[in-house]
């Protein structure tokens, strides 16, 4: 007994693709973070950069964001964490963590994963600020990037 015709005609699942998968084109690893405790209050600051190279594309696997209050300010301000992308028309945010909390320890987080595919020459950028007087802060900012041939 064999398969129903509309089965046969189907081409096989094991003939090669004219194209392998992202995951199959040279996958390279790359992260880019900042980690810092004890920062005193600032304007927006960009801590790093990642720029796609020529001829690649990257997918952003993971970004993990962190705030946390390390001591008390005297006028509490807003405090971010962000995660920005740049394709040449404009900055967008990906992802950020803020808050207004001057109790010490107190934190704020985000998460996210599966961001999308970037092209050549696009950009992320992680970027803080703390609006405070006085005080300190903790950032942590950890983005994993999967760059492959384009």
């Amino acid at each position: 007994m064999g398969f129903p015709a509309r089965r046969r005609d189907r081409p096989s699942e094991s003939q090669a693709s004219p194209r392998a998968e992202w995951y199959d084109r040279n996958p390279i690893t790359k992260t880019i973070g900042y980690y810092a405790t004890n920062v005193a209050p600032h304007s927006a600051t960009v801590r790093a950069t990642y720029t796609v190279p020529t001829g690649k594309k990257a997918f952003l696997d993971l970004i993990s964001l962190v705030l946390e209050r390390v001591t008390v300010a005297t006028t509490v301000g807003l405090c971010t964490i962000v995660v920005r992308y740049n394709e040449g028309t404009g900055n967008w945010l990906i992802l950020n963590a803020r808050f207004q909390d001057n109790a010490v320890r107190a934190s704020k987080w985000n998460n996210q994963g599966e961001s999308g595919v970037l092209q050549a020459s696009d950009c992320v950028d992680i970027f803080t600020s703390d609006n405070s007087t006085g005080g300190e802060m903790l950032y942590s900012a950890c983005v994993k990037i999967t760059e492959f041939d384009a």
